[in-house]
Parts: structure tokens; C-alpha cells; sequence
């Protein structure tokens, strides 16, 4: 019989060696297996066992780079013989790239590669395509990176845009290597309905989100257009972004300010949200007429507190006998409506008939009559 070994040949690429190769013979065999020779020894493919008679080509991938290789093609046949071809010598190439990879944040892509080189340096360059729209764009815009970087970020990517990256690595102005494409969904940050409003003490602000991504919460930018300064809220540290509120209780009375939402995503990127405007009331300390006025069961007294002091407010009979203290406490400036229910401070209904309440704030002192019909 006849045995021959065909076209045994080797494709080199960076990340692997390929083999193919022909075989006739006169009988059936067995199968295959490739030895390769070279640092750091005798290497068989596959370690155990035999391709099978029909394979016609395998990829060695635990090669080096920058190596001299020689492998050759062993038959066995029915008689367990081995049958082995002359050597095919390759060079496999100067540097390998793994685990191209693609991260998606907000409105970036974090893109990362693995990289053993021996060349200095090694060029590349990546493409990105909008699957959807199928728009296309080189980055960088001008020139090339470093492969050993080993990692790019994409800052000019939309918010919520399915996207294709490629690798391109440059060997040479005529050798170039392609990795990928590796796909990802940037993901989606929606600001709506921030607010400012102003509140005893301060400025309450609220604001609502959705994201696709965890943050790392969020801080607010205040602007004095009078003396223009910008103030971090908090100075150090982040907000919770997804509770949705928080107090500025450094304000001053007559002011305008103008308030920014800044998100912070995961990896430090931060995104600047809505804005909104707001000028602080000027306070000034004093007690008005209660609405409704006759009432039942119910009443508001409004007052007003120039600068933060301890405030009473307190309901008397016509007999000047205390009747309920409605209010005992430090309070900051600010305007007031404090309810009453018609009861005393045990909690049962008072009886019809007229009524003196006190506001006492600091060196201020007013009454005011009310009347209350059952």
C-alpha cells in the first residue's frame, strides 16, 4: 500500500498558529496528531489522543510569541504505526492580543485588551460602528495609540447606542491585524423634575432618576450670581443619589441662587444634570390673624422668624389660663403655619368661645384673638 502527506501547511496569526494539511492513502488509519518542536520543548496536539481520520486542519493557541516552531504530522495507522512528515517551520508573530473587551458606562465605553509585545511601540487604532444607524467613527479621530496601553476610553459614545468596537494593530504600513468586534448597549441616565424650594432653615431640593448603571451617588453645584462663587453640596463626599432630596441649609436671606445636579457613575465619570433658580425670601419677625377666623374644628396661625431663637407659641382662655403649646422649641428663620385642632394639651376639645394665642421669638412679643364656633 501507499501512504502520503500532502500540503501540510502553517498560517501564523497573533494569537495563533493553523495547520492544515492533505493525506491519501491505499488503507484506512487511525488518525493524527502534530508534534511541534522548539523552546520550551516537544509539544503534542493533542496531548491525549488522535484527531480523527477525517479532521483536515487544527489551531495550535499555546504558542509564544516571537518563536521559531517546527511541526509535523504524525499518521497512525491500523497497525499503530506513525507515520511523520518532513517539519514545517514558522515564526509566529511579535506580540499577541487577548480578551479585547468592551465596558459600557453612561454616555462611555471603557474598552480593554491584554498585550505581550517585543516591539516599541506597537501601533493600533479602533472603529466603532452604531449598529443601529450605522454610523462610523476611527478612534483616535488622528494618529494611533499604543497597543500596550492595553486599554482606550470612548468619551465621545452616545447614551443608550448599541455599538461594535474593532481592533486594529500595525505592525507595519502594510501588516495590520484585526481583533474583534466586540458589541455592547451603553446605558441611560434620565434627569427630570429637579427643584428647589425654600423651606424653614434652607433650601429643599429634590430631583428624580432613573439609570441603567449604578452610582456612585451625586453633589450639587451652588451659584451666588452676586459675588460669583460656586459651592459643592456636600464640600466633601457624595449625596445618595437615589434618594432623591436634600436640604441646603447654608443659605442667606434676599439671595439668588442657582442650583446643578451632578451624577457620579461607578468609575468616578461625572455627568451634569438639570439646573434650577430660585431667590430666598427676606424675613422678618411677626405673628398674623389665624385662617379660618371664626373656625371649627380647625385653625392656622402664620408667623414669621427674623434670624434662628427659641420660639413659643402658645393658646390662652379669655381668663388668661394656658390652654395648649402648640410650639416650644428652636427654630431657624423662616415662615410658619402651624395648625390647631381645637383641643388643649391633653387632647380634648376645648368649648366654643374666644380664644388669645402668644407668639414669644427671641426679644418679640404679640397676641392676636381668635374665635371658635362648634
Amino acid at each position: 500500500g501507499y501512504l502520503g502527506i500532502q500540503d501540510l501547511s502553517a498560517t501564523v496569526g497573533p494569537l495563533r498558529v493553523h495547520l492544515e494539511w492533505e493525506i491519501s492513502s491505499s488503507e484506512p488509519v487511525v488518525g493524527f496528531y502534530l508534534r511541534r518542536r522548539g523552546i520550551p520543548g516537544e509539544v503534542r496536539i493533542p496531548a491525549l489522543g488522535l484527531l480523527g481520520p477525517d479532521v483536515t486542519g487544527v489551531d495550535d493557541e499555546r504558542i509564544a510569541i516571537n518563536r521559531e516552531y517546527r511541526y509535523s504530522l504524525v499518521v497512525v495507522d491500523l497497525r499503530q504505526t506513525e507515520h511523520e512528515s518532513p517539519p514545517e517551520l514558522v515564526t509566529t508573530t511579535p506580540f499577541r492580543i487577548d480578551n479585547l473587551r468592551a465596558d459600557a458606562m453612561l454616555e462611555r465605553v471603557v474598552l480593554s485588551w491584554e498585550t505581550e509585545s517585543v516591539l516599541t511601540p506597537l501601533s493600533c487604532y479602533l472603529t466603532r460602528v452604531d449598529i443601529d444607524k450605522g454610523h462610523y467613527a476611527r478612534l483616535p479621530e488622528n494618529g494611533y495609540l499604543d497597543a500596550r496601553a492595553n486599554g482606550y476610553v470612548d468619551d465621545s459614545a452616545e447614551a443608550n447606542r448599541p455599538y461594535r468596537y474593532t481592533l486594529f494593530v500595525r505592525t507595519s504600513p502594510v501588516d495590520e491585524y484585526t481583533f474583534g468586534p466586540v458589541e455592547v448597549l451603553t446605558g441611560y441616565l434620565t434627569i427630570r423634575d429637579f427643584t428647589a424650594t425654600e423651606v424653614p432653615g434652607g433650601v429643599a431640593l429634590e430631583w428624580n432618576l432613573t439609570s441603567s448603571d449604578s452610582l456612585s451617588g451625586c453633589y450639587i453645584n451652588r451659584y451666588d450670581p452676586a459675588d460669583a462663587q460656586t459651592v459643592r453640596l456636600p464640600e466633601q463626599g457624595l449625596l445618595d443619589a437615589d434618594a432623591g432630596n436634600s436640604v441646603d441649609q447654608q443659605t442667606s436671606q434676599g439671595k439668588s441662587y442657582r442650583y446643578t445636579l451632578i451624577v457620579v457613575d461607578w468609575q468616578g465619570g461625572e455627568h451634569p444634570g438639570p439646573s434650577t433658580q430660585l431667590t430666598t425670601a427676606t424675613y422678618k419677625t411677626d405673628l398674623s390673624q389665624n385662617r379660618p377666623n371664626p373656625f371649627n374644628p380647625g385653625t392656622t396661625i402664620p408667623y414669621s422668624i427674623e434670624e434662628q431663637t427659641q420660639v413659643t407659641l402658645t393658646v390662652f382662655d379669655v381668663l388668661g389660663r394656658r390652654v395648649r403649646t402648640l410650639v416650644d422649641q428652636v427654630q431657624p428663620a423662616g415662615a410658619y403655619r402651624q395648625p390647631w385642632d381645637g383641643s388643649n394639651d391633653a387632647g380634648q376639645p376645648v368649648a366654643s368661645g374666644v380664644y388669645w394665642y402668644r407668639l414669644k421669638a427671641g426679644d418679640y412679643e404679640a397676641t392676636r384673638k381668635m374665635t371658635l364656633l362648634r
